[in-house]
C-alpha cells in the first residue's frame, strides 16, 4: 500500500445574506470574499456572456464591484492506495475519483453539519449549489464538482445573523457533537430537507414525523393526543404554556392528517410551516440537553433508551395543574388528563 498525500482545495459559493459570515466556520475552513471578476472558478458560476447564472444571483453582493463569498477549505490528506498514481498512469483519472471519495465524504459531512445546525438555530434560508474540488498529487491535478440538484437557490426569506446571536450559534455548532450524532437521523436531517423542497404541504407533513419519533414509542391510543400532551409537558414552563402548546400540537396534527388523508392543504401556509419548524427547533434544542444528561451517565446509551426514559418521566409527572379554560367541552379536566 502507498501512502499518498493529496492536496485538497474546495470552494463553495455561499448563496445567502452576507451576515452569515459572522458565524465562525468549522476548524480548517474560512469565508473568503472575492470580486467576481477575480474568482478563479468564475466560469463555473457565470454564463457564456460572463453574467452570473440565475441560481447564483443570491450569492452576488455589491453593485459597482460585485463580489461573492465562498466557504473554502485547503488541506493535505493522506490516503492509501494499492498502486502509485502518476501523471503517466492512464488509469489515474478512473481510479482517482474512487480514491478521493472518502475525502469528499468527510468534507461534505462537515459542511452539512455546519449548514444544518444553523438552520436548527433559527428560521431563514441560505444554500449551496455546488462544491468545487481540486485535488493534486505532484504534477497530477484532478477537478471534481459536487452538485446539490435539489438545492433551492431562490431565497424567499434569507437568513440574517445578528452579532448578539453569534455566541449561541457557536455553542450549538461546536459543543454538542455527540448529541448531534444521535439526533441527526431523528430530526436534523428532516429539518434540513425542508429547505430543499418548495412545497409547504410536503414540508409540513415531513416536520410532524420527527416529533412523533421523539415523543411516541409504540403507544396505544390517539397519537395526536399523546403527542400533544407530551410536547406540552416537555416545553411548557407553566400551566398556561403547557395548555397553549397542547392546543397548538393538536391543531398541527389535525392539519397534517387532513393534508395526508383528505388532500386539504389550504391551511398550510408558509407562516404555518415556519411555526411548525420553530416548534421542532424548540423541542430539539431542549432534547439535546436531555441527550447529553443521559450520555453523561451512560456514554453507550442509545436514542431509543433515551426516548423511553424521557417518555416515562413525562407520563409519570404528578403535578397539580391549575388552569382556566374558556372551553365548555370535557377538556375542563385537562390537567388530570395531561399527567396520565
Amino acid at each position: 500500500m502507498f501512502n499518498m498525500p493529496i492536496n485538497t482545495t474546495v470552494s463553495i459559493p455561499l448563496i445567502g445574506d452576507e451576515t452569515l459570515t459572522l458565524i465562525p466556520p468549522p476548524c480548517g475552513y474560512r469565508f473568503k470574499k472575492t470580486l467576481l471578476q477575480e474568482y478563479k472558478l468564475k466560469n463555473k458560476i457565470t454564463d457564456s456572456s460572463g453574467q452570473i447564472q440565475s441560481e447564483y444571483r443570491s450569492a452576488l453582493h455589491g453593485t459597482t464591484s460585485p463580489y461573492i463569498i465562498c466557504l473554502e477549505h485547503c488541506e493535505t490528506y493522506v490516503i492509501k492506495s494499492d498502486e502509485a498514481i502518476t501523471i503517466n498512469n492512464h488509469t489515474a483519472a478512473e481510479k482517482f475519483d474512487e480514491l478521493v471519495a472518502p475525502i469528499c465524504n468527510k468534507i461534505e459531512d462537515e459542511v452539512f453539519k455546519f449548514i444544518s445546525l444553523i438552520h436548527l438555530f433559527k428560521e431563514g434560508e441560505f444554500a449551496r449549489k455546488r462544491s468545487f474540488y481540486t485535488f493534486g498529487i505532484g504534477p497530477f491535478c484532478y477537478d471534481k464538482t459536487v452538485t446539490y440538484e435539489d438545492s433551492i437557490t431562490f431565497l424567499q426569506d434569507p437568513m440574517t445573523i445578528e452579532e448578539a446571536e453569534v455566541a449561541a450559534i457557536t455553542d450549538l455548532l461546536y459543543n454538542h457533537n455527540k448529541a448531534y450524532s444521535i439526533l441527526k437521523p431523528v430530526v436534523v436531517d428532516a429539518l434540513e430537507y425542508t429547505y430543499r423542497v418548495i412545497d409547504n404541504a410536503t414540508n409540513y407533513k415531513s416536520m410532524v414525523t420527527p416529533l412523533e419519533v421523539m415523543f411516541l414509542n409504540n403507544d396505544y391510543g390517539q397519537k395526536k393526543v399523546m403527542l400533544s400532551k407530551r410536547i406540552g409537558a416537555f416545553l411548557g414552563k407553566n400551566d398556561i404554556e403547557m395548555k397553549a402548546i397542547y392546543d397548538t400540537v393538536m391543531a398541527i396534527y389535525e392539519d397534517r392528517s387532513n393534508a395526508v388523508h383528505e388532500g386539504c392543504v389550504s391551511p398550510i401556509t408558509r407562516s404555518a410551516l415556519n411555526e411548525l419548524r420553530n416548534l421542532v427547533r424548540e423541542a430539539t434544542k431542549k432534547y439535546i440537553s436531555v441527550v447529553e444528561q443521559e450520555l453523561a451517565a451512560n456514554p453507550a446509551i442509545t436514542f431509543e433508551e433515551i426516548k423511553a426514559t424521557l417518555i416515562s418521566t413525562l407520563k409519570g409527572t404528578k403535578r397539580k395543574v391549575e388552569i382556566t379554560l374558556t372551553e365548555t367541552s370535557d377538556c375542563n379536566d385537562f390537567c388530570s388528563l395531561l399527567w396520565k
